[in-house]
């Protein structure tokens, strides 16, 4: 019995100096995400554009209507995922025919603006809010990750969907790019292949049909005010695919950039509106 005892005390002891010995070696705990070194890469650009910051969080307040971020000035229909027309003229960079709809614009994902991100784990980021009521939401979920030395991927979804204040507003819109980049052996051959697609509907219900109505307690809520349109809708999709490689004239361990370019890029686009009552 003193035997038992006295090994149960020499067990613990030697448990408790182990544990004081890692608390004394840093080296030997587990790397938070904080050390995780992330780089970001503009899609077709081998060139980094930043680094990730894990240890900075936003502490303002965070503003979700795209039409209203990164200091841009839009107008629209009054709700989230409306239509919506520029304050400011700016022309579009598009080169070839442009069919000349920009209303969703803002709400879509366009694989000429991708991100790759290159580190040792994979990045994710995902951002939701309910806004009001179950109906109403706008989601967007980043990935990325290297899945080899040699190929990086890609991926990017959003979706946005709101009600509206009055009849007849409903917006629905879903962005996706995938995406693949390849780097050679050494370093001189890059390519790139992308995949991007948006979904973009709108209920149109033309406007009000009076606003001497706000006022009376039958027509309180928004949505009992009478509408001008009441079957009109609007469909715009589009696909595209991208692909792009380069091929470097000088060794990349050398100074200087001289390269060889080749892009392609598809695209195909569907607009309708429809108004059963016309």
């Amino acid at each position: 019995m003193r035997f038992a005892l006295i090994l149960v005390l020499n067990v613990w002891f030697l448990m408790l100096n182990a544990q004081d010995s890692l608390r004394l070696k840093p080296s030997l705990l587990p790397l938070s995400s904080d050390t995780n070194l992330i780089t970001l890469y503009q899609v077709f650009s081998d060139q980094p554009t930043g680094i990730l910051n894990f240890r900075e969080f936003p502490d303002d307040f965070q503003q979700v209507d795209p039409c209203w971020q990164n200091g841009l000035f839009y107008a629209n229909l009054g709700n989230i995922g409306s239509s919506h027309k520029s304050l400011v003229y700016d022309a579009v960079p598009d080169i070839g025919f442009d069919m000349g709809f920009h209303a969703f614009d803002l709400y879509q994902l366009r694989t000429e603006r991708a991100i790759f991100y290159k580190g040792l784990r994979p990045y994710t980021r995902v951002f939701y809010t309910q806004m009001s009521g179950q109906n109403n939401g706008l989601f967007r979920g980043t990935y990325g990750r290297e899945l080899s030395k040699n190929l990086t991927l890609h991926l990017d979804y959003s979706r946005i969907s709101h009600l509206g204040f009055y009849q007849r507003q409903k917006v629905k819109h879903t962005g996706l790019t995938l995406g693949l980049w390849y780097q050679g052996t050494q370093n001189r051959y890059k390519a790139w292949l992308m995949y991007g697609s948006n979904y973009n509907t709108q209920q149109d219900n033309g406007g009000i049909s009076t606003d001497t109505l706000f006022d009376q307690e039958l027509y309180a809520q928004r949505d009992a005010i009478p509408i001008k349109l009441s079957n009109a809708d609007t469909r715009y999709v589009q696909y595209e695919a991208n692909f792009a490689h380069l091929y470097s004239l000088i060794d990349p361990k050398k100074t200087g950039l001289l390269n060889l370019v080749h892009k392609i890029k598809y695209i195909k686009q569907q607009y309708k509106f429809s108004d059963q009552n016309q």
